[in-house]
């Protein structure tokens, strides 16, 4: 339930993102990141679920220090889509645009990913075939190599906002943003290596 949420606040993060940089938006903004905020809260509640099962336990569950770096994952999506929520009105564009698409796509991406790999590690767990295994491997190194990705088109977007953006405010809203997306894309290569130690 937790990786579900991890993408619905990304896919909220996506498409605040995508209505910052429309003229006349088809979405408000302010309810996406409303939206992102309470999937976030979810989020928190069930990890604090899973510390309590594990504080009650005898022995502390392996998976809760997996549980607290996606639920990084969750603040850092919800924190790009409340900072997309604060830009001006098709403001957004050039090369900032597209390479602030970039850095939310793979964050999005590797979310997904963490998704399909919390799956097939319940399937592996539950003596499923070795494709199930080697599925979950993939799916843990791709985290990994969007991870770098990310890093990298967050150097790219910084790049591009030196050349392209003047207002303060704006600047600082963007840093802020794509910041939190390779901040999530960061948490997700933890999980991910812990995920495979599980």
């Amino acid at each position: 339930a937790h990786a579900e949420l991890v993408v619905s606040i990304g896919e909220a993060a996506r498409d605040a993102l995508g209505q910052a940089a429309l003229e006349q938006p088809s979405q408000d903004r302010a309810e996406i990141a409303r939206l992102a905020r309470d999937w976030e809260q979810r989020a928190d509640e069930l990890v604090n679920e899973v510390r309590g099962a594990s504080a009650r336990a005898e022995e502390p569950a392996p998976f809760v220090e997996l549980v607290q770096e996606a639920d990084d994952v969750a603040d850092a999506l919800e924190e790009a889509a409340f900072s997309w929520s604060l830009l001006p009105q098709g403001r957004l564009s050039g090369s900032v645009l597209g390479q602030s698409r970039r850095m939310m796509a793979l964050a999005l991406e590797a979310a997904r990913s963490h998704l399909r790999a919390v799956r097939l590690a319940r399937a592996v767990r539950r003596g499923s075939p070795s494709e199930d295994m080697d599925s979950f491997l993939e799916m843990t190194h791709r985290i990994v190599a969007l991870e770098r990705d990310t890093d990298e088109a967050l150097r790219e977007v910084r790049a591009a906002l030196v050349l392209e953006v003047d207002a303060a405010g704006e600047l600082f809203v963007i840093v802020q943003a794509t910041q939190a997306c390779a901040e999530a894309a960061d948490a997700l290569m933890r999980a991910a290596q812990l995920l495979r130690l599980q």
